[in-house]
């Protein structure tokens, strides 16, 4: 036999057994498994899987990665409303992650990829499991859904459907024109698509499309948020779980998309002054331009910010005669007030130090003078916004000088500016028009997959405050690939990963966290009876507000000013 064939041989069989696999699944079933690798059918063609194991149980799981659910943005597409996928020829090979959307240091523009993680098919007799969709945080600048930060190992012990997504961010994902052309929002509007997609395909992964629930942190969790709000979301999930982040902080919406994408013009060498131009000139652009220019964009607002990103969510201008394809035609406060939004069960809640997000640039601590959110700025005069920044300054610093040296107070008022208030606010809001139960939680644990904690006390060489870091919990839902302690069954650790997936997962299957026998019932909170799940060594309610002393005092600030 001579090479030629000995080669070619291998390549048939390869293509027998994908051809046989695909008549097999068109006139059969959506899924077959054999030898480690699952091909299953969706709308667009077939994709083929693996199988693995828990890093947790040692249990059985398939990953379905690198999974296109949009056409990739790039070329004439770059800037624009996501579009569909379409079918495609073959098998697609998803045994592997796609690229994380370009941002510093890495990435690529064609990333519109999900991953589908399961442990079991349907059959006949087998109920579809409830689905839960994870949008990653990274303040709509950073991050993506790699495994890295986001492995399914300890949710895969709950029999559910896990799902986790890739969008756009920065300037390719929240950059406006102010036009129907590029109207803004294509990172929520990919999401949107991935929904579409989910819906659509789900059933064959063994989950469930009419039982599917949003979660995410910082901008994972704003973005859930804003799906809340949005017309264009209606009827694509069931409930939410929101971490850390709400379309109501500040850093989660701007009112100056339009003109950060000149000034982002401007910057890149074009003094342009109508969005033809602009828009030719930034998709002429290696995409390794924008990103690297969009760290320098600072406005005048960001400046007053313990944290800031240069483009996120805003409202869509240029569309008054539209009729769909908008993701936000007002404010997020606008739609909350005026009760337009949709109603599901709700968890939400933080972790101990969420300010932690504000000590990534310590020249920026030393020289921290402002401590009012932007929405009072807007608003109040010269002489009240000395007064105000006054009474907050003493609040949490007391005596003490503003920098590094007082960590935990500089930590407790940038967490409240940027993270609680806006948790805090979207509670009420929810509180005073939704009907739906809402439970709130806290996490204060603190253990070996404190991932955030760990990294800043290494960053920094000042003393600072013990407790979870923001982002922190999601070492305790997610098996993270790049930590170094290994998992020890009668840890606090792993007592803390059963709880917490547990109560996620319960609350994904029947709206109620409250699904097993804990040493604390998880009581739902009230507008007249505020309490709140504190999530630690072990679970204990707190019938109060989320850090009360903090919050009555931003709530007699509001009210001290028309906002």
């Amino acid at each position: 036999m001579t090479r030629a064939i000995k080669c070619i041989i291998p390549s048939l069989l390869v293509i027998a057994a994908i051809s046989f696999a695909v008549v097999y699944l068109t006139h059969h079933h959506h899924q077959l498994c054999k030898l480690g690798e699952c091909v299953v059918k969706v709308v667009e063609g077939f994709v083929k899987g693996r199988e693995r194991r828990s890093a947790l149980t040692g249990g059985k799981y398939y990953s379905f990665q690198g999974i296109p659910y949009a056409k990739p943005p790039v070329g004439p597409l770059r800037f624009k409303d996501p579009q569909p996928i379409g079918h495609w020829f073959g098998m697609h090979d998803c045994t592997r992650e796609g690229d994380a959307c370009a941002q510093e240091n890495t990435g690529s523009e064609d990333c519109l990829f999900l991953n589908i993680y399961n442990t079991q098919f349907p059959d006949d007799d087998i109920v579809q499991h409830p689905v839960m969709v994870w949008f990653h945080g990274g303040g709509f600048l950073h991050g993506s859904s790699s495994e890295i930060l986001y492995g399914a190992d300890y949710l895969m012990q709950h029999d559910v459907v896990l799902v986790t997504v890739n969008y756009r961010l920065g300037a390719l994902g929240f950059l406006s024109l102010g036009n129907e052309e590029v109207p803004g929002n294509a990172g929520l509007k990919d999401q949107v698509v991935a929904l579409k997609w989910i819906k659509r395909n789900i059933a064959n992964f063994g989950g469930d499309p009419n039982n599917i629930t949003l979660f995410g942190n910082d901008a994972g969790g704003a973005s859930v948020h804003y799906h809340t709000l949005s017309p264009m979301s209606k009827g694509l999930f069931k409930n939410v779980i929101i971490q850390s982040g709400s379309a109501l902080n500040q850093w989660a919406s701007q009112d100056d998309c339009t003109d950060r994408a000149y000034m982002l013009g401007h910057l890149l060498g074009i003094n342009a002054t109508k969005p033809e131009s602009l828009l030719q000139f930034m998709r002429s652009l290696p995409v390794s331009d924008i990103i690297d220019m969009q760290k320098h964009l600072q406005m005048n607002e960001d400046l007053n910010r313990c944290f800031s990103t240069p483009f996120a969510p805003c409202v869509e201008v240029g569309l008054e005669n539209a009729t769909d394809g908008h993701f936000l035609l007002e404010s997020p406060k606008e739609l909350i007030e005026s009760g337009n939004f949709t109603q599901v069960p709700m968890i939400i809640g933080i972790v101990s130090n969420e300010g932690s997000l504000g000590l990534d640039n310590r020249r920026k601590i030393d020289e921290f003078k402002e401590f009012l959110p932007y929405d009072i700025r807007q608003v109040t005069d010269i002489d009240e916004l000395f007064s105000l920044d006054s009474k907050v300054k003493m609040f949490y610093f007391k005596n003490e000088t503003v920098g590094l040296e007082s960590a935990k107070s500089y930590m407790d008022v940038c967490g409240d500016l940027e993270i609680v208030n806006g948790i805090q606010q979207t509670l009420d809001y929810q509180l005073e028009r939704s009907k739906e139960p809402i439970y709130v939680y806290a996490f204060t644990f603190e253990g070996k997959f404190n991932y955030m904690n760990h990294h800043m006390a290494q960053e920094f060489d000042a003393q600072l405050p013990s407790g979870p870091y923001h982002m922190d919990e999601i070492g305790y839902l997610f098996h993270q690939g790049n930590r170094k302690s290994a998992l020890k069954h009668n840890s606090t650790e792993v007592k803390t990963i059963n709880h917490i997936t547990k109560m996620w997962t319960d609350f994904a299957k029947t709206n109620d966290p409250n699904g097993f026998h804990a040493n604390e019932y998880w009581e739902n909170t009230e507008k007249e009876h505020p309490r709140y799940l504190e999530i630690g060594e072990l679970l204990k309610m707190a019938g109060s507000l989320l850090v009360p002393e903090r919050m009555t005092f931003w709530k007699t600030i509001y009210s001290s000013v028309n906002t």
